[in-house]
């Protein structure tokens, strides 16, 4: 017979797989199921990009497991015809004095923002690239190399907004305030995109951010089922 703690946790389960069917995930990796030292299979390698180092997957050097590094331009596959998403990513950053970057609304080489921590270690910022960069927002936000930090990027229509936390900060991104916070139309639509070097790790990308959250919790609670003893 099935403890009442047990019950709970299943109705527990029931409710959040009801509402990860609603939520409309489009993209997510952990890179797990690849293999060290190749390159990661959901993403399309842009050799116009300006970095063209190619991506390789290593190991972890901080956790063990293993993530996404020494990337040039790799784009989420089937992502340039998207417009409005959510994406929640662990980023590291490898080198104190470099521009580390992801880029989001990727259409091509000469068309795409970019979001870069810059190389005095203490600021991000928001560029629109069009053939030449066009900083459009920054934001003070201090880092250090080999700290795996959490990123929320959200793209609504004109409205560019990037949170951040050290990743082992429970803190809702609710309720942390942007460290950028933009508006520009230049383009509308485009996918997430690898730009300048240092490690990238458990990326998912979702509609909304309640897209998002909807699935994190029934994630960690199918775990929890998979040990349970009944």
């Amino acid at each position: 017979m099935m403890k009442s703690s047990e019950i709970a946790l299943v109705l527990a389960l029931c409710l959040s797989l009801s509402q990860m069917a609603f939520a409309k995930i489009l993209f997510q990796d952990d890179f797990e199921s690849e293999q060290i030292g190749k390159e990661p299979s959901k993403w399309e390698y842009d050799p116009s990009a300006e970095v063209t180092d190619i991506a390789e997957i290593i190991e972890d050097p901080v956790e063990g497991d293993k993530c996404m590094s020494h990337f040039g331009g790799y784009v989420v596959e089937n992502s340039k015809e998207w417009k409005d998403y959510v994406v929640e990513f662990d980023w590291m950053f490898t080198e104190a004095g470099s521009n580390e970057s992801v880029a989001f609304r990727y259409q091509d080489a000469n068309k795409f923002y970019q979001l870069s921590k810059r190389g005095d270690m203490q600021s991000i910022h928001i560029y629109m690239y069009n053939g030449s960069w066009n900083q459009i927002a920054s934001g003070n936000f201090p880092v250090n190399v080999n700290v795996w930090y959490r990123v929320q990027l959200s793209v609504k229509g004109p409205t560019f907004t990037a949170k951040m936390k050290e990743k082992d900060d429970q803190t809702a991104f609710s309720d942390i305030d942007p460290v950028v916070d933009v508006e520009d139309k230049t383009y509308d639509r485009g996918g997430f995109s690898t730009a300048y070097y240092g490690p990238i790790d458990d990326v998912l990308i979702g509609e909304s951010e309640a897209d998002i959250l909807a699935v994190k919790p029934a994630s960690k609670l199918t775990t929890t089922w998979g040990t349970l003893k009944l």
